[in-house]
This record gives C-alpha cells, sequence and structure tokens, in this order.
C-alpha cells in the first residue's frame, strides 16, 4: 500500500504529525461543505494547484464539483495516511505539536482540536509545562521564539526556500 510505503520512506530520520491544514484537506476529501469554506481561506487553492487541479475551481465551486477534482488527482491512501498521523510527538523534555496546547491541562488530556488550532492561551502562557512545547502555526516573524516552556518555530518562511534550523540536544535545564 501506498500509506506503509509513505511510513516507511519517512519514519526513520523524520516524525510527521496531523496540522490543521491537513486535517481541513482530510474532510475536504471525505466530503465536509463546512471544511470546505474555511480550506477555501487557507491552503485550499495552492494545494489544488499543487495537484494539477485548476485553483479557480476552489473559488467558485460546490462541494458535489470540488470533491471529484480532489479524489482523482490526489490517492485515497495518501488521505487514510494523513488520517491516521499523530497529533503530536514526545521526545524526552520536549513535545511537539502542530498549534500548541491549552495550558493548566495535562498533556495526555489535550483536545485534539486544540492541538490543531489553538493559538493565543500557549503565547501568552507563562507557567510551566510538562515539557517544553515546540509549535508552529502561529508565525512569530524572524527567530524561533525561544522561552522556558515553549519553543515557537513558525517564523513565516513557508514561501521561502529555506527554514531556520535548530538544535535540540540540549537538555531542558541547561
Amino acid at each position: 500500500m501506498l500509506s506503509s510505503g509513505l511510513t516507511a520512506a519517512i519514519s526513520t530520520c523524520t516524525r510527521t504529525f496531523k496540522g490543521n491544514h491537513e486535517a481541513a484537506l482530510i474532510e475536504v476529501y471525505r466530503g465536509d461543505q463546512e471544511a470546505l469554506s474555511f480550506w477555501r481561506k487557507f491552503g485550499g487553492q495552492a494545494t489544488m494547484a499543487g495537484l494539477g487541479i485548476d485553483e479557480s475551481l476552489l473559488a467558485t465551486a460546490s462541494m458535489p464539483l470540488i470533491s471529484p477534482k480532489l479524489q482523482t488527482s490526489l490517492h485515497w491512501d495518501i488521505v487514510d495516511w494523513l488520517a491516521e498521523l499523530p497529533h503530536s510527538w514526545t521526545l524526552g523534555d520536549y513535545f511537539f505539536v502542530h498549534a500548541g496546547i491549552k495550558p493548566r491541562v495535562q498533556l495526555s488530556r489535550q483536545d485534539q482540536y486544540d492541538l490543531l488550532w489553538i493559538r493565543k492561551p500557549i503565547i501568552a502562557s507563562k507557567r510551566r509545562h510538562e515539557k517544553v512545547i515546540i509549535h508552529g502555526h502561529t508565525v512569530e516573524p524572524g527567530l524561533p521564539c525561544l522561552g522556558s516552556n515553549r519553543i515557537g518555530i513558525d517564523t513565516g518562511r513557508m514561501n521561502m526556500a529555506a527554514s531556520p534550523l535548530w538544535d535540540l540536544r540540549m537538555t531542558r535545564n541547561g
């Protein structure tokens, strides 16, 4: 299967987890009209263009026209693979997640919606979490935002050729 090939190819040296754009693509692919309305606003047109679909179709068409085009252009096995991606990943003192967490909620009890969509609570929080939270989703221009409780890695470079890299071999205490 295609999805097992993807998993095998990337699992040895990278970790992939689900973000809000992947979640929206999955919902639109599966025919969710409500998801289509917000997918139009963030990333849907670029995704359609990348799949070889006329992106102007997204601006004007309804689900009955878009869904078949999307299903023809994107193999269901890839969508199933995206749907099975975890929402987070833990490595030592670090908790990796797309958007962030809700402060004061244990990491094991975080709501999946928050892991994909939250913004202000994690940015504003000064409290120490169980782990250092490494997240994107909210652009903080320049270098990654290094705090005692989080590292914001979305520097707004999605349209640039290079993104910043960093070394996480340091310990939480040093």
